[in-house]
């Protein structure tokens, strides 16, 4: 079970920066892709290079943010080892985008029946 677990852990960690990394495309942000960047962000304590588009404000922006939730939720659980920081971390991030494509889906409903 524990193996399962710290398994499950990787993957979700993975997932978590699979998030930070392209999880804000449906913003739809326009990004020069004519310049492959990369930058070092520290998260829980590491260092992650990441690369692509982005400027360097905008991968610091979101660098916070996901440290920030990992911040929030080691401070308020204590206990909890980095792998289940992450999973905690990749649920909350993947409920606000969720919540927020429903919201976008139902925004470009009214504005379709409002045409």
């Amino acid at each position: 079970m524990a193996n399962y677990l710290n398994w499950m852990g990787i993957v979700l960690i993975h997932f978590t920066q699979q998030i930070f990394l392209r999880g804000v495309a449906m913003l739809e942000r326009k990004n020069d892709e004519s310049e492959n960047k990369q930058y070092i962000v520290r998260l829980m304590g590491e260092e992650y290079l990441i690369r692509g588009n982005d400027n360097r404000e905008y991968v610091d922006t979101i660098a916070s943010y996901l440290d920030d939730i990992f911040k929030s939720i080691a401070s308020n659980n204590p206990k909890l080892n980095k792998s289940q920081i992450a999973v905690l971390a990749a649920l909350k991030v993947a409920d606000e985008i969720h919540k927020l494509r429903q919201e976008y889906q139902y925004l470009d409903r009214l504005l379709a029946e409002a045409e």
